[in-house]
Order: C-alpha cells, then structure tokens, then sequence
C-alpha cells in the first residue's frame, strides 16, 4: 500500500488518538501520529482500509497477530518504505512549488 498510494500517508501531531484513517469519496488519507507507535498505527489503519467491514476488536485482533509475526528485518524494511514515501511526497510538495513560481 505504500508504493501503490504514497499520497494517502500523514505525519500530524493528533490528540487522543495514535492514528486516524479517513475516507472521504475515493480519497484516502491514513494520519499517523509521529509521538506514537508508528508502524502498529500503520498496520490497524491499513486493516481499516483491506477490510472496511471488520469490527474495531477484530482489526486490533488482526493488528497485534501481524505485529508479533514481524521480524526485526521486516519491522525496518516498513520504517524504510515509510520513509522513503515521505521523503517523496516532500520533494513533490517543493517541486511543484518550483513550478508554480
């Protein structure tokens, strides 16, 4: 989901919450609270999104089950791809202020 819509992810401080997932027509957007446990905040807003129908306790269920599956190798590779789509949608936030000048 990462590379497929790097557009959807957020990094805002948020209260009371670790994550939102929000879906507003086709739109998408998954805030992740960078205070909190990105990549479990992650994982649950995404289960949000694979199964729409899902009752919040199975998403959590689901969430701790892919959490205690993941390696260490595998919990970095997510950080990096995290990483590396912020680190693009930032470079075409200031390209396309570039252009418009």
């Amino acid at each position: 989901m990462l590379k497929e819509h790097p557009g959807w992810i957020v990094l805002k401080k948020l209260r009371g919450m670790c994550a939102l997932y929000e879906l507003e027509g086709r739109k998408v957007t998954i805030t992740l609270d960078p205070r909190k446990d990105i990549v479990p905040s992650l994982i649950h807003e995404s289960l949000h999104h694979w199964y729409p129908d899902w009752p919040e306790s199975k998403v959590e269920k689901h969430e701790r089950l892919i959490m205690n599956s993941l390696t260490s190798s595998q919990t970095k590779h997510i950080l990096i791809l995290l990483a590396d789509v912020l680190n693009k949608k930032i470079y075409y936030r200031k390209t396309m202020k570039n252009k418009k000048s």
